[in-house]
């Protein structure tokens, strides 16, 4: 067990979490924003400006991900994940 403290930077009091669920409840939350932004740039209409092929599928696919993972543990979805995982009041995250 490891403090929330030394995995995410919180100005809370260190709490007491498995590191093993908190890695997975923040993978969760990444892999469901990474969803949600593919999502959301197939809602935007393509102009023909430029033309669109598998780089421009490859950049977009990465940028999804790299702007999930960078997002990750700070919307909240992660802290509920994990709370709803460990269902235990003491190692709940605030």
């Amino acid at each position: 067990m490891t403090s929330i403290r030394s995995i995410q930077s919180n100005p809370q009091p260190a709490v007491k979490v498995d590191p093993k669920m908190w890695k997975a409840a923040k993978d969760f939350e990444s892999i469901m924003l990474q969803k949600m932004f593919e999502s959301m740039q197939k809602t935007v209409p393509k102009s023909g400006l430029l033309k669109s092929g598998f780089a421009d599928s490859m950049y977009s696919a990465m940028f999804a991900k790299n702007v999930a993972e960078s997002g990750t543990g700070n919307m909240g979805i992660a802290k509920s994940i994990y709370n709803q995982f460990t269902q235990n009041p003491s190692q709940k995250i605030k």
